[in-house]
């Protein structure tokens, strides 16, 4: 069984197009715009959250969609922010984390449901 037709990846030689390159405040902006997209057509969305800069910069860029929508008069599905205490952090990060939680928790940024697992 074919999963896909291997003649369709081959395509001719075309010049490379540049792309005008953004600045961080638009990158921002084209992140915020595309999470947008994804709730306004229903999508539910899980933000997988450790603390560290990587997912807090997902999870920041999906809190600020949420926002924005819910002050343009969206309803959007629930924002569901998954985060896992695996006991190894330290207590620095430890702390931190349950700080960050407890913040979203107390200001109710996107109807946020943090769930804490060990």
């Amino acid at each position: 069984m074919k999963l896909f037709d291997a003649s369709q990846l081959a395509t001719s030689a075309r010049e490379p197009v540049a792309l005008e390159e953004m600045s961080f405040e638009q990158k921002v902006a084209a992140a915020v715009f595309a999470v947008k997209q994804e709730l306004m057509a229903g999508k539910h969305l899980v933000v997988a959250w450790s603390g560290g800069k990587d997912s807090s910069c997902t999870l920041n860029i999906a809190l600020t969609a949420v926002r924005e929508l819910a002050c343009e008069g969206f309803k959007c599905p629930r924002l569901h922010i998954m985060h896992s205490d695996t006991k190894v952090e330290s207590p620095v990060v430890h702390a931190y984390n349950q700080h960050q939680m407890s913040e979203s928790a107390h200001t109710g940024l996107a109807r946020a449901l943090i769930s804490r697992s060990g």
